[in-house]
Parts: structure tokens; C-alpha cells; sequence
């Protein structure tokens, strides 16, 4: 996959000598680093050399090419960037370079102070491109690229090395304690790193990391929210967790998943181990989603509270319940939007009834019950027990069976309704009353006897309806 910002490079490889920014202008980072790991390159991130330089470098680049870009902006405070975007492409010295849709983030090379102990927010100044890659997190992320010529630039002596042979490490030339004490981000972004590329953390980084857990207190919900979600996009979300774990993060990001630890199971159905154990392993199966990976990861939170030994046997009646409100707390706290958090939390409240259906049988009275009350969000409950099933040792899936079943149900002339035959008008005009709780109750026999009427194959009509409600409630 070619991006935009591969040809913007093009470009800026041609124009950029022909400016009074030559030899100035740099791109940084991952861009780079992914370049040289043969990764399609999307996040073109590039510094200026020269003070102001980012203002006016993207002021330039505007005037020269007015059509094709967008006004330049400054985003930030403390870290000023400069943003500008390609609305069109750009032809230069008899050359298209397809760029639209290409955007660019412009910095100035600079050094930087944490003054605030409780934030990463920064200050800067301008500084030399030796100042700027003192400055950054990792190696692997201060290799620069010289966009007059082409030539890489590696300041530290290790970052071509490090991102050739997959090692993630700080500056040499830098105390971790500094990089980690000023933006504790970086040590998530670390174990990140570590996560999506399979790479190395060096034993130097790795202790810093595991001294500094604590500072990650300072770090936002949401930013940390970011982080994780980039290690379900490569489907290693339990890697990380065990890392971040192993990092001590856990404690101040989840504690309540380090707490599960401490919860034992029972052998008989859980080999495996401990609620923790057996949390990783569901996520091993889980589909790789963020609704799916966050419900397998709390579903069953509600353990710790529930945890009950009765003659002999370990018991966590109502788990389920328990931890569907405890997700929605927690998940408020990392700062989930709505949709997300209520679905997470219905999910983790019904993932048991798929096993209680099969223990009884399952009952297609049941089963048609189960599909209404599951609603929308059937396939991902469905999805949730399987990884359970397979998530527990010894396995025993029963789900599949499941599946067949409610497909049967489905695939039926009479499968299960969201709608009650009567509505609550009806049923207020058919007895003579008006509303009120009584209303739902009448809706929920209504279903029942749906249910019970499609199972023995028989009619259920309005009029039948009418006079069941009549005998039952008049």
C-alpha cells in the first residue's frame, strides 16, 4: 500500500533543495523507522532546523502551492506543531505528485523542560537537531531523514542499529529516570512497541520502566486508552496486559485485573488457574475487537466480590451481574463513549446464560427468550461464552450446539419477536385500565406464552391473546 504522504515525500525531496530551507528540513520518527523496516509510511512528521522554522517553512509551502493546500495552523501550546493539508495534487519541474489527501505536522528542532511534575506538559525552545533527538523517547524514534537528499542522520549512534535488529532502549546519552519521570506515556508506549513489532526491551530501559510505574498516574485515561487500543489492532491485547503486568502498570491502569490474581478457582473446571490466568486465556479466543477484547477482559470482574467456598466448593453466584457494573465504572473511567460501555456491559451480564441454556438442554422456550433479551448484541454474547468455553480448562464447548439451535429458532416461521402481538393500548383498551407497571407485566406473559404457543406449533393470535390476558389478569 502506497500512501500520500510517501509521494509528499517525493515531492518534498525535489522542491525542498530548491527552497532557502535546504538541508533544514527533516523527517522524524516512526515514518522513518518504518521506512527502513520496509512498512508502508503514513505519519509524516517532520522538524525544521531553523528558528520559526515550522511557521515558515508551512507558511512557504502555502504561498508556493495556494490552490493545493490548506492555511497552515499552529495546534499545541507547550509543544507548538504547525499543521497543513493537501487538497489537491501538485505538479513540480513537469512531475505529478499525487498528494491529495496527504497531511503534515511541522516542528521546530527544539529542546523541551517538564516543569510540572503532575503533567507532561511541556515547554519548549528552540535547539539543534542534536537538541531535538536528546529529547525523544526511544532510539528507534530519532533517526532523521535530510528531505533535500535523502541522507539519514543518526544522532545517537544507535537508532539504525536498534531498528535493524528490533531493540527498544532510551537515549544513551539520557537517564530513562528523566525520559520516564518526564512523560511517563513513554513507558506504555515501550511495552507498545514491544507489543506490535516483536522487538526487544533492553534489561537498562525495562528496569527504569518497572521504577517508574507510578508516574503513569499522571498520564490521562484517554491517552492511555489510545495506547491499548493499538495492541488490539494487531491482536496482541493479552500480550500487552501480561507486559504491562509484568511492568507493575497494571496496578495504577487496572488494578482490578491484578486483583483477579488472587482469586482461585476451582480445578474441576478451571485448570488453568486463577481468574487472571484464566482472563488472558478468553482473550487468546475472543474476536479481536475493542467491544469484544474489553468484554473478555472484564468479564468476570465481579469474581473478587462473589468468591464463596460452600462445603468445600468455589462458588461466584451473580458474578456476572457484579462485574457488568463494574465494567461501567471502569470503563467510564478510561473514558469510553456510551454506546460502547452499555454494550460491553450487557455483554458481560448475559455471557453466563449461554451456559445455563445448556445445562438445561437447551429448552427452546428458553432459547427464544434468550434471543430477545440478547437482541442485537446475540452473535457478540454468543462470541463472549465460546471464548470462555475455550478459555477454561478442561475445555467443554457447547456453544456450536448453541448456535444450531438458534439458527433452527430463527430460521422458523414463528421465530422469536421484539414486539408484543398486543401493544400497551390494546391490552389497556382489552382490560379497562390505564397505564403502569402492570402494563410490563402483561408483555412480559405475552412473550411467554409466544414462546410457548411457537414451540408447540400452534396459532398465536390477537384473539387467543386478548382472552389469555382477560382470564390471567381481569
Amino acid at each position: 500500500m502506497r500512501y500520500a504522504e510517501q509521494n509528499l515525500e517525493n515531492f518534498l525531496l525535489k522542491w525542498v533543495k530548491t527552497t532557502s530551507f535546504n538541508n533544514c528540513v527533516f523527517a522524524v520518527g516512526g515514518y522513518v523507522r518504518d521506512q527502513i523496516l520496509n512498512k508502508p509510511s503514513k505519519d509524516l512528521d517532520i522538524v525544521v532546523n531553523q528558528e520559526n522554522g515550522a511557521k515558515e517553512f508551512t507558511q512557504f509551502l502555502h504561498k508556493n502551492f495556494m490552490d493545493q493546500t490548506s492555511q497552515p495552523y499552529e495546534i499545541g501550546a507547550g509543544y507548538p506543531i504547525w499543521h497543513i493539508a493537501f487538497k489537491h495534487d501538485i505538479e513540480f519541474e513537469g512531475e505529478t505528485f499525487e498528494v491529495t489527501g496527504a497531511r503534515l505536522d511541522v516542528a521546530d528542532t527544539q529542546k523541551e523542560a517538564f516543569p510540572d511534575i503532575n503533567s507532561r506538559q511541556r515547554i519548549t525552545e528552540f535547539g539543534t537537531i542534536e537538541d531535538d533527538a536528546i529529547r525523544r523517547d526511544f532510539t528507534s524514534n530519532s533517526l532523521y531523514k535530510n528531505l533535500s537528499n535523502g541522507e539519514l542522520y543518526d544522532i545517537t549512534g544507535l537508532s539504525l542499529f536498534d531498528i535493524r535488529n528490533g531493540i527498544i532502549q532510551c537515549n544513551p546519552q539520557v537517564s530513562p529516570e528523566k525520559i520516564f519521570n518526564d512523560d511517563p506515556l513513554r513507558m506504555l508506549r515501550a511495552i507498545v512497541f514491544k507489543v506490535r513489532f516483536d522487538w526487544t526491551i533492553t534489561n537498562r530501559t525495562w528496569e527504569a520502566i518497572k521504577r517508574n510505574a507510578y508516574r503513569i498516574q499522571i498520564i490521562s485515561k484517554e491517552r492511555i486508552l489510545e495506547e491499548l487500543k493499538k495492541t488490539i489492532m494487531v491482536k496482541k491485547f493479552y500480550q500487552a496486559i501480561e507486559l504491562i503486568d509484568e511492568a507493575t502498570l497494571l496496578n495504577y491502569i487496572l488494578p482490578e485485573i491484578v486483583m483477579m490474581k488472587s482469586v482461585n478457582q476451582s480445578k474441576k473446571h478451571h485448570a488453568e488457574g486463577s481468574v487472571y490466568n484464566h482472563t488472558i486465556e478468553v482473550l487468546k479466543h475472543a474476536p479481536n475487537n475493542i467491544i469484544m477484547q474489553f468484554s473478555s477482559l472484564l468479564h468476570d470482574v465481579g469474581k473478587f466480590e462473589t468468591y464463596k467456598k460452600i462445603n468445600g466448593e468455589i462458588t461466584f453466584h451473580g458474578h456476572e451481574k457484579i462485574g457488568s457494573d463494574k465494567a461501567r465504572v471502569i470503563l467510564q473511567g478510561l473514558k469510553f463513549d456510551t454506546y460502547t460501555i452499555e454494550r460491553i456491559s450487557k455483554i458481560i451480564d448475559c455471557h453466563m446464560r449461554p451456559l445455563f441454556l445448556m445445562n438445561n438442554g437447551p429448552n427452546g422456550k428458553a432459547v427464544r427468550r434468550f434471543i430477545r433479551d440478547a437482541g442485537d448484541l446475540l452473535d457478540d454474547i454468543l462470541d463472549l461464552a465460546e471464548a470462555d468455553a475455550n478459555g477454561s480448562l478442561p475445555v467443554k464447548n457447547h456453544i456450536p450446539e448453541l448456535r444450531k439451535k438458534i439458527v433452527e429458532i430463527n430460521s422458523s416461521p414463528n421465530k422469536p419477536s421484539n414486539k408484543a402481538i398486543l401493544d400497551g393500548n390494546e391490552i389497556m383498551n382489552v382490560l379497562n385500565i390505564q397505564s403502569g407497571k402492570l402494563i410490563g407485566e402483561i408483555i412480559q406473559f405475552l412473550f411467554d406464552k409466544q414462546d410457548e404457543y411457537a414451540e408447540a406449533k400452534k396459532d398465536f393470535t390477537k384473539d387467543v391473546a386478548k382472552s389469555l390476558i382477560v382470564e390471567k389478569f381481569r
